[in-house]
């Protein structure tokens, strides 16, 4: 049997000729044994013939597509063939031609078809996505590369900057430690000397002028710890600005007054130029001299021979203080480097902390201002521009005002001060300024020695430190306000802690003052003075009130109140019992005998019997306005056994007799 042959080819069911443009046919395709397809045409049908005439009913065909069939495929002889969808690759499409009675016996033929992918998984699209794979990847791994060096150098940095802020920070804290140590010596210092200044007013004018230089250093070193202590709140953001109308001209002359002796002992001319009217503007008067004192000792310092000021109205609603000096000129590129924290350009050139610009700089942008240095080539130049401003609306605080001497010559001698300060030269100091105004002193170093002092003796005022081992000043300060037995006695504290964040906890905690150190001697014998001659006056106001009185009364603490309210109970529903005595009010308050009689004798400056009889005397006063009782009943109704002692008793509380008092 002759082997079958391919009679037609279609392509998407469209017949293909070699004659037709873009034919895969080079020639019919009965002659062709082989093929070449685009990957778009992959939907082929081919049309089979067999050449056998002989009885052609008993022919048959079967084919198969290798690399898509698996299985030989079969069909009537003379038929079509259609594949679809076929894969871009290479395959044979095989047709035999067999009589039913032999399929063995057929004649096979053969077309080789080419299926060429399309652009995208061609070899050159493979060899395109090959080379941009690594060229990404080269680009990657470069990008991977510099980030992460990029990474490092930030890491690097952060590291830096904390290390620096570190070492800054522990800068800080160290002269701020250290700050806070010389307030006490410079106390030791400051105290004798004001005493000395003002028993030697008739020593001789070397002697005077001796004490005035020391004075003076006193100052300069009180100064130079209160800067830096400003410049930690500052820095710490705790620094508020207190503005006030002032005159600028007044502030500026005022530091120049000071500073000219300064500069004439240095063989220096100091020259200021100021405004004919006053300048007038809403600042911080003390921050504005601190910044003109700091330009000016900058100034003197680092001077040749010559320095200039001059102050003018500037623009914008702004003042501007102009200060020059001879002295060797800062390099453009270092002109901002100077006004950081503990930098000198020259480690060589001149002593000092190194924070007086950077002082001056946060004070001035605390204003609003800015102070930076000029462009001069020829001498250096300082600008500090600050805002006029406007009056601020907050409330004038009230300072208060140290007390004359005849003030405290009149306190009473009796009472007993208690010192508590773990600086022995100190709490000497202290005692014997007040041993000398007549007071009985008794001392401690730390909390619990205060504590066990307060638990034996009878103790007026207290004064005490802040910072001490053991228990602290707060720690001492919060038990004696909560303790009945104490919580009457007034403190003062004396700290070289000056943040407002630090007198507010000690005021909040109960304090009654509280004094910065260095501190004058004057104010705080003043102070003492005030605080128990107002804690006399309001014993005696409690003791001519009532029991509704005593709890309005705001000078009292609560625990005070509680405590004189509940007395006030006890004794007023037993009036009119003769036998009433101390020791039913000591077992109805709960207290034991001796504590009881020292919390009253503390905060009423009375006995026992005494407040009795003058609550007795109190209630008889007010039966006797009623006018419903005469006297002799009235006497036994409050608890007086013979109406003569009644009539002795009232008369010298009230300096007149009962029935004169009825009338």
């Amino acid at each position: 049997m002759p082997a079958p042959v391919f009679t037609d080819m279609w392509i998407y069911n469209e017949r293909v000729k070699p004659s037709d443009k873009e034919s895969p046919l080079e020639q019919s395709i009965t002659l062709t044994n082989r093929i070449e397809l685009k990957s778009t045409q992959n939907f082929i049908s081919f049309k089979i013939a067999s050449l056998s005439y002989s009885n052609p009913s008993k022919h048959r065909l079967k084919y198969k597509l290798e690399g898509f069939d698996k299985e030989w495929n079969y069909l009537p002889a003379n038929s079509r063939i259609s594949y679809s969808n076929l894969n871009h690759g290479r395959y044979v499409l095989k047709v035999m031609s067999y009589s039913e009675n032999n399929e063995s016996a057929g004649q096979m033929t053969e077309l080789e078809i080419i299926i060429h992918p399309p652009f995208y998984l061609s070899v050159w699209a493979y060899i395109v996505y090959v080379l941009l794979v690594v060229t990404g990847g080269y680009y990657l791994l470069h990008y991977l590369a510099r980030r992460n060096v990029q990474r490092n150098e930030k890491l690097m940095e952060r590291y830096k900057q904390e290390k620096e802020k570190e070492m800054y920070d522990s800068k800080i804290n160290f002269f701020t430690n250290v700050a806070h140590e010389i307030r006490t010596p410079l106390t030791l210092i400051k105290a004798p000397l004001e005493n000395l200044q003002a028993h030697l007013q008739s020593a001789g004018k070397e002697v005077k002028e001796s004490l005035d230089i020391m004075s003076l250093n006193v100052e300069r070193l009180l100064f130079l710890t209160n800067q830096l202590l400003d410049f930690r709140k500052i820095e710490s953001n705790k620094y508020k600005l207190k503005k006030e109308r002032c005159n600028v001209v007044d502030i500026v002359r005022g530091v120049y007054v000071r500073f000219q002796p300064t500069a004439k002992s240095s063989g220096k001319t100091l020259e200021l130029h100021l405004p004919d009217k006053p300048l007038e503007a809403y600042v911080d008067t003390e921050a504005i001299t601190k910044i003109v004192s700091n330009l000016f000792t900058n100034a003197i310092k680092y001077s040749d021979r010559h320095i200039s000021v001059e102050l003018s109205t500037g623009r914008d609603h702004t003042f501007c203080l102009v200060v020059r000096n001879d002295g060797e000129v800062i390099q453009p590129e270092k002109r901002e480097e100077i006004f950081a924290a503990f930098s000198r350009l020259n480690q060589n050139a001149a002593t000092g902390t190194g924070i007086g610009l950077a002082f001056a700089r946060s004070l001035a942008h605390l204003h609003g201002g800015t102070l930076a240095m000029g462009d001069s080539e020829v001498e250096n130049v300082f600008v500090l521009t600050i805002p006029l401003g406007a009056a601020p609306e907050v409330p004038v605080e009230n300072k208060p005002e140290e007390a004359p001497d005849s003030l405290i010559d009149r306190v009473d001698e009796s009472r007993a001060i208690l010192v508590v300060e773990d600086n022995a030269e100190m709490r000497l100091f202290i005692e014997k300024q007040l041993y000398k105004q007549g007071y009985k002193v008794y001392s401690a170093s730390n909390g619990a020695e205060a504590l066990q002092v307060l638990a034996g003796q009878d103790i007026d005022l207290i004064i005490t430190d802040l910072m001490m081992p053991e228990v602290d000043g707060i720690t001492l300060l919060k038990k004696v306000k909560t303790d009945l037995m104490y919580c009457h006695i007034p403190v003062i504290i004396l700290s070289a802690k000056t943040a407002v964040a630090d007198k507010i906890e000690g005021l909040e905690s109960g304090a009654d003052a509280y004094i910065d150190k260095p501190f004058s001697m004057q104010y705080l014998l003043a102070n003492v003075a005030t605080l128990i001659r107002n804690r006399q006056r309001l014993r005696e106001a409690l003791s001519n009130t009532s029991a509704n009185s005593v709890a309005r009364n705001e000078g009292l603490s609560k625990m005070d109140k509680e405590f004189l309210t509940r007395l006030d109970e006890i004794v007023q529903a037993n009036y009119s019992n003769p036998d009433f005595a101390m020791d039913d009010i000591v077992e109805a308050m709960n207290m034991s005998r001796s504590s009881f009689y020292r919390k009253l004798k503390g905060g009423l400056n009375l006995s026992i019997n005494d407040y009795v009889r003058l609550q007795r005397l109190k209630r008889a006063a007010e039966l006797l306005k009623e006018g419903k009782y005469n006297v002799t009943e009235i006497c036994y109704m409050v608890g007086f056994s013979s109406p003569s002692y009644f009539s002795k008793c009232f008369h010298k509380q009230y300096g007149v007799l009962p029935k004169d008092y009825e009338g």
